[in-house]
């Protein structure tokens, strides 16, 4: 894994909503991954390598399949590397990201992780729920949190 100035993070990232209707996320385990972009994608998530190949037709590894799974076969590791942007080198840090409908407000949030963050860096899961704004035709953020993971697995 390419590294810069010791920039590394490592999250191994399993996750499910449980509501009062048990409503669960899709691939939370991180075991179904498309490749016909060219390189693994988990499918129903959005990831940070996608975004910066929209962006500069470059292939980055900051979210990607790994084996190192906390139950199944696959999980996905995010990490922190260099993208190009133009003329400029830039970091780039990886991220997973899950949108979903639903019509009850998530209770909590289970799951878990295995982190290795450099000195100076830090590993953290955020949650946004939203709500539809018709008039203003954006979504509100009605409730939010954030949890920031030590260096261990938990």
């Amino acid at each position: 894994m390419k590294t810069l100035r010791n920039c590394l993070m490592a999250l191994l990232l399993l996750m499910g909503f449980n509501t009062v209707k048990a409503q669960s996320i899709t691939n939370a385990d991180f075991e179904i991954w498309d490749s016909t972009a060219g390189f693994d994608l988990p499918l129903d998530w959005v990831t940070s390598d996608e975004v910066a190949y929209l962006i500069s037709q470059t292939n980055t590894r900051t979210s990607y399949k790994s084996s190192d799974s906390h139950g199944g076969d696959y999980a996905i590791t995010v990490a922190t590397d260099s993208i190009k942007l133009g003329n400029v080198t830039a970091l780039w840090n990886g991220y997973a990201i899950y949108t979903m409908a639903s019509k009850v407000r998530p209770l909590y949030l289970t799951g878990f992780y295995k982190a290795n963050a450099a000195s100076g860096d830090s590993n953290v899961v955020q949650v946004f729920v939203t709500k539809w704004n018709s008039s203003t035709k954006k979504a509100d953020i009605i409730a939010s949190g954030d949890l920031q993971l030590s260096n261990n697995t938990q």
